[in-house]
C-alpha cells in the first residue's frame, strides 16, 4: 500500500491556491444557479427560486419550499414543506 503525504512547510493553503479555490466556489454557484433556471415546480409547472438561506427551491404560487441535499434539489411533492407565513406570496 502506497501512501501520499504532503510535505508543505505551512499547513494552510498559499494565496494563489485560495484564489484558485474561490475561482471554482463561483462557478459552482453559477452551474447551480442555472441548473434553478430550468427546474419547475412539480406540482405547478411554475419558477421555481432559491431560499434565502440556499438549502432550498421555493414555489411561491404552490407555497411550497423544496429541500436541497447534498446540492441535490428533492423535487418531490411528498418531500416538500409548506412554506414559512414569512416567505408566503402576499
Amino acid at each position: 500500500m502506497q501512501y501520499n503525504v504532503c510535505l508543505s512547510e505551512t499547513p494552510f493553503p498559499s494565496q494563489q491556491q485560495m484564489h484558485a479555490f474561490d475561482g471554482m466556489t463561483q462557478e459552482l454557484h453559477m452551474i447551480k444557479q442555472e441548473l434553478v433556471e430550468i427546474l419547475a415546480c412539480p406540482q405547478c409547472k411554475g419558477p421555481v427560486e432559491l431560499n434565502q438561506e440556499q438549502n432550498g427551491l421555493l414555489c411561491r404560487s404552490c407555497s411550497l419550499l423544496f429541500p436541497i441535499r447534498d446540492d441535490i434539489p428533492i423535487m418531490l411533492i411528498d418531500e416538500a414543506q409548506p412554506l414559512p407565513q414569512d416567505e408566503q406570496k402576499p
